[in-house]
């Protein structure tokens, strides 16, 4: 019916069909700027950096990713990298970084977010107690209770053995090394962090801790040794089980695929309250964690 009433419309008027053509290519081009630039965000909700490289030694500091620019009333702040709390000696920022703006197509400027920094550190700076935080100071993304959405390394000369590549990449989907490391203490750091700013509390007055879904302990492996007697892991993986029970500090449990999950000499100490579920949420919202539940029956901490 539209194709017989192009074809006559174009016989008493020659040129009517592609005007018609031409008017609703058009159309489609200019709807489609007009959607993406209606999509345009200056600030998202949560504001993600990364880390590509890191390079860490006694007397220097390298530091290469991508950072969303900061926008609105403060667009002409300057993206502010930090090192345990100090600022980079060297800092180049709003660098090309095109991969970034195309998977980020909605976020303004995100074709500029690449980052450099450098830094002299003299030796024994670098792991204050034993572990390195980068912060970015985005002052775009407002975070309650004062949080930093930092990343952490942790001290290499403390780390816990390495689990293998086929263990790692049942966990994370890759076998990357670094990455494992650098996640697992960044996501334990955060959640201790988030934890003491919400409920007043140290990871270390807890009672018992539970690590549901423990894998090949990326998180576990930064327990305290003195923390070990309160720790429970418990996991699917056979594996990465008895992996964990031989190399890293707690006790970790075979947990079968259908409840209950853990028996009842399996369970944590009930006497310690726990905090809501509420506060779970708004904690692990803020680490970025969907792995982590917080649970009332088996008081403590659950990550």
């Amino acid at each position: 019916m539209k194709r017989s009433f192009l074809r006559l419309a174009n016989k008493l008027a020659p040129g009517t069909m592609s005007s018609l053509r031409q008017a609703r290519d058009a159309s489609k081009r200019f709807l489609s700027r007009d959607v993406a630039k209606a999509n345009r965000l200056r600030v998202l909700a949560g504001e993600p950096w990364f880390i590509d490289r890191l390079e860490v030694s006694d007397c220097r500091i390298v530091l290469e990713g991508w950072a969303f620019p900061p926008m609105g009333r403060f667009v002409s702040a300057s993206p502010r990298f930090q090192w345990n709390e100090r600022d980079f000696d060297v800092s180049r920022v709003r660098l090309p970084r095109l991969d970034v703006g195309a998977k980020f197509w909605n976020r303004e400027e995100s074709d500029a977010s690449g980052f450099f920094c450098e830094v002299a550190a003299k030796q024994g700076e670098v792991f204050r107690n034993g572990c390195l935080e980068l912060g970015y100071l985005n002052p775009a993304e407002r975070l309650p209770r004062k949080l930093k959405r930092s990343w952490f390394q942790f001290d290499p000369a403390l780390e816990q053995p390495v689990p293998a590549s086929a263990q790692r990449f049942r966990v994370i989907g890759n076998d990357d090394e670094k990455g494992f490391l650098l996640g697992g203490a960044t996501d334990f750091f955060r959640l201790c962090k988030a934890l003491h700013a919400f409920t007043g509390r140290g990871f270390e007055t807890f009672a018992s801790v539970l690590d549901w879904g423990s894998g090949c302990g990326r998180l576990a492996r930064y327990v305290p040794r003195s923390r070990a007697g309160a720790f429970t892991g418990c996991d699917v993986d056979g594996e990465n089980v008895n992996w964990c029970s031989e190399h890293l500090a707690g006790r970790y449990v075979l947990s079968p695929m259908t409840p209950p999950c853990l028996s009842r000499t399996e369970h944590l100490n009930s006497s310690t309250a726990c905090p809501s579920s509420r506060t779970f949420d708004r904690i692990f919202r803020i680490c970025g964690s969907r792995s982590c539940v917080g649970s009332r029956n088996p008081a403590g901490y659950c990550s």
